[in-house]
């Protein structure tokens, strides 16, 4: 048989290139990119010539034997990016099944053996190993982190795993994310909490990220702001927590969080809850799109200009924020041209069938001016089926119902199932509309139908 060696040797310097890039997206913490250099004599040299290899950094931060081996795998893969390749990180706590049994010592895999809920000594490290990362990807006075390209952490629910015996002051603080980061395009930190030392003092993370495009925030305790005014893409899921011991609760008083600087933001998603709220420019010249999930409406969003705004993605689970989106933003819903609808596990069997009968038709009724997409799950296209079936029969929506009416040729998606109406569609045409749609409840059936399929899709939601 022929030596598949020899073969490799001949590979020509691009095709190795494109195979090493195709082997980086696909690192595992079995198989690492260390495992290239391995193949042959003429791949070590192609790997170790090839900078841009190294640079995307997927660390899986997990029980001590893969911290020990991060601890000496890391200063060789910031030696072999060279001095000017740009730094992809991505730093993520995993444990348990997650990982393989090949990265648990013998202590881990005896602890989880007789508690598969207990937790391993490793748990208690992790803190200490990612800030020693970030120290080092940050390198000496911060002067890495002007290669840093984009920045992924996710700590997961592993941070809330707290000595009872430790202070707010004995959290992590992730010294790296306060230096300046001239070429960061990318930020997505998850379950992230920063704690200050000395106390009282202050720090600004990332003070100085004038080409920021995106940001994800989920669930993270911040000290201070983010540039804001380059960013394109923001999405913030950011509940305040503090915690005493091993309580953990809603900050006291909700905490406002300022988005007027963001006035380069075409995409905004934000997630209202009871410890936070946003507080709203005046003008967004270029949004494009907004998302709103939560309790309440971001601050003086009636009173934003936002001319370019055409996509709306919206919960209706919860009705006093939609009760509140058409009494205060009606100039908004009137100028939207794409709306997704949701409900989340927010929503409640005893939220009144006339309550979500009437927001929900309202909000539809002022922004049939304009809608040509409608996008959303399966029971709600059921229940908006429902209403254009009854304009067609009266009878049976009775006289207070208003009749809806689109004014534009209207696309229904359903993920990948897309059908067109034409707005003169008889009740025969949308009873066979909802046979060609998989999942959608003919619309003949009565209310009580709808919402019990209604009351089984959330439930199903609190179940995941």
């Amino acid at each position: 048989m022929s030596n598949p060696i020899i073969y490799n040797d001949r590979l020509p310097i691009d095709i190795l290139v494109e195979i090493f890039g195709l082997y980086r997206i696909n690192e595992t913490p079995d198989i690492p990119l260390e495992t290239l250099l391995l193949v042959c004599k003429s791949w070590n040299t192609a790997a170790l010539s090839c900078g841009a290899l190294w640079g995307m950094l997927r660390i899986f931060v997990s029980h001590e034997p893969v911290m020990k081996l991060w601890r000496s795998r890391l200063p060789l893969r910031l030696a072999r990016s060279g001095p000017s390749t740009p730094l992809d990180i991505v730093i993520v706590v995993r444990f348990g099944r997650l990982m393989s049994r090949m990265m648990e010592s013998p202590e881990c895999l005896e602890e989880s053996y007789h508690s598969p809920c207990s937790h391993c000594k490793c748990v208690g490290k992790r803190e200490r190993f990612v800030q020693w990362t970030l120290d080092t990807l940050a390198g000496e006075n911060g002067e890495l982190c002007k290669r840093w390209r984009s920045l992924h952490i996710d700590l997961g629910t592993w941070l809330y795993r707290i000595d009872p015996h430790q202070s707010e002051e004995d959290g992590i603080l992730l010294r790296g994310l306060t230096y300046p980061t001239p070429t960061l395009t990318k930020l997505q930190m998850n379950e992230q909490s920063f704690a200050l030392t000395p106390p009282g003092s202050t720090y600004r993370i990332l003070p100085y990220a004038p080409v920021l495009q995106e940001l994800d925030i989920k669930k993270c305790n911040l000290p201070g702001l983010l540039p804001l005014q380059s960013v394109k893409k923001i999405r913030i899921s950011n509940v305040n927590w503090s915690y005493s011991n091993t309580v953990w609760r809603p900050a006291k008083p909700p905490r406002i969080i300022s988005l007027c600087d963001a006035i380069s933001v075409e995409s905004l998603s934000l997630v209202v809850a009871k410890a936070q709220n946003f507080q709203l420019g005046s003008v967004y010249p270029k949004l494009t799109h907004i998302e709103l999930v939560g309790t309440r409406l971001p601050l003086n969003i009636s009173n934003c200009i936002m001319p370019h705004l055409r996509h709306l993605s919206i919960d209706i689970g919860y009705s006093p924020m939609c009760r509140e989106l058409v009494m205060s933003c009606p100039e908004l819903l009137s100028q939207i041209t794409t709306l997704e609808v949701w409900i989340h596990d927010s929503w409640q069997p005893s939220y009144p069938l006339e309550e979500l009968r009437g927001t929900f038709l309202e909000i539809l009724h002022i922004a049939s001016v304009s809608l040509t997409s409608f996008r959303s799950i399966e029971v709600v296209i059921s229940i908006v089926l429902k209403w254009l079936w009854e304009s067609g029969h009266p009878s049976h929506s009775g006289n207070s119902q208003k009749k809806l009416e689109f004014k534009q040729k209207l696309v229904i998606s359903k993920w990948n199932s897309d059908r067109e109406l034409k707005g003169d569609e008889s009740p025969a045409d949308l009873e066979k509309l909802a046979q060609e749609l998989p999942g959608i409840t003919t619309p003949d059936q009565d209310w009580n139908t709808l919402i019990t399929d209604l009351e089984i899709y959330v439930d199903r939601l609190s179940e995941c």
